[in-house]
């Protein structure tokens, strides 16, 4: 006697409670919306701006030339996790200039029209901001005079980083860009009209290196110092001075899993490079050190146990961005990845990849090329800065 053919498993039917106790167990933001997208039953049961996902791993947003006039509106960006490139259909961004990202955002500007906003390339959220030719208030005690900012043409290209003090969706969020050129800091909630100015130039003149929002605090970064403003109260800022265990060298803020750290780069040894020719691929070698800000003593500490970090580099001297390796197991701890350039078929056009050192050796290897998992070179603008953006429902 034959026995009957086993029934499939419905799966849609599964109960509420063990769709929402799975989708707790995926990590991977392009998974979590795989798994949404299942079915509608289970699209019902999990909940659609997860809280769970660890800080995802950043994808590297290739650049478009913002004057062109066949525009589609396709953006292009390499997810190093399914080392993938994914084509998100963005028509926001047409001619519109990316200056930096943020936990999730960009930072698209638009001089013809004038306009400025956020975008969530995930949600396709948008926050419209001030346009930076409106006036600009100073941030100083007993002065009510205002301005109005550079030309943005010449701004833009200036930027270092982009923060928010919480969710831009909340009206008290407090967004700030960092200009390390012109040394100077700008600020706005989302429903201002106007930017706040803060100008961080010290006198007597100290180099300015980075800037970066931490645990209810904005930090400003110096050669040989640490400012710390109130987000509530920009104007009142404390000084902490650090000793000179740190050497000279070009330093970058980094928020982690454990705190504040400072990554420095050796200027003794090679300078990092953003173009590397197609049929070399030289390799390069840069030491890169890691350093742990100690609130309670006001120091720094060198980190000697770097495995569980992974640092993302953008070109352009962009800063950097950490990444827990604990959260990506497949991926190696102790690593650095930054964004280059490669020359194209002998000719003035570019293609995008990735190199990777470790952070012990830091000699730096190319692992992928973007025209490596598809047909030909992307359409991309080679003269703009590749940014790595690090994916959120948020």
């Amino acid at each position: 006697m034959e026995s009957s053919p086993s029934a499939s498993p419905d799966w849609a039917s599964l109960p509420k409670a063990a769709v929402l106790l799975i989708s707790q167990k995926v990590k991977s933001i392009t998974d979590y919306v795989r798994f949404r997208a299942v079915c509608s039953p289970w699209r019902a049961a999990s909940f659609p701006k997860p809280t769970h996902l660890p800080p995802q791993l950043p994808w590297l947003m290739m650049p478009w030339c913002a004057r062109n006039t066949s525009d589609d509106g396709v953006r292009l960006f390499y997810d190093l996790w399914e080392s993938k490139l994914r084509k998100l259909h963005l028509p926001e961004t047409i001619g519109m200039v990316c200056c930096a990202t943020g936990c999730g955002w960009l930072l698209l500007v638009s001089t013809k029209p004038e306009k400025v906003f956020l975008l969530n390339p995930i949600t396709r959220a948008r926050i419209n901001l001030p346009f930076f030719a409106t006036p600009v208030k100073y941030v100083e005690e007993h002065s009510d005079d205002s301005r109005f900012m550079h030309n943005w043409s010449d701004l833009y290209f200036t930027f270092t980083r982009l923060t928010f003090s919480a969710n831009p969706t909340d009206p008290k969020c407090l967004i700030t860009a960092f200009f390390k050129e012109i040394q100077e800091m700008v600020s706005c909630h989302p429903t201002d009209t106007c930017w706040k100015w803060l100008d961080i130039r010290m006198d007597p003149p100290k180099k300015f290196e980075d800037a970066t929002y931490y645990n209810g605090l904005f930090y400003v970064l110096y050669e040989e110092m640490l400012l710390v403003y109130d987000s509530n109260k920009l104007e009142n800022k404390v000084l902490y001075l650090w000793g000179s265990n740190i050497p000279a060298g070009k330093k970058f803020l980094v928020e982690g899993k454990s705190g504040l750290y400072v990554v420095l780069l050796d200027d003794f040894h090679k300078e990092v490079m953003d173009e590397v020719d197609e049929d070399t691929e030289e390799c390069f070698k840069q030491r890169i050190d890691l350093y742990h800000f100690e609130e309670q003593q006001l120091k720094f500490k060198k980190v000697t146990d770097k495995s569980n970090t992974m640092l993302f580099y953008g070109t352009d001297n962009r800063p950097y961005l950490a990444v827990s390796s604990d959260d990506w197991d497949s991926l190696d701890g102790g690593s650095v990845y930054m964004s280059c350039r490669f020359k194209y078929d002998r000719g003035l056009d570019f293609l995008f990849g990735i190199h990777k050192a470790k952070l012990d050796d830091c000699k730096f290897n190319s692992i992928c090329k973007v025209d490596d998992i598809g047909k030909g070179p992307p359409k991309c603008c080679p003269s703009a800065t590749t940014l790595w953006f690090q994916p959120s429902f948020c």
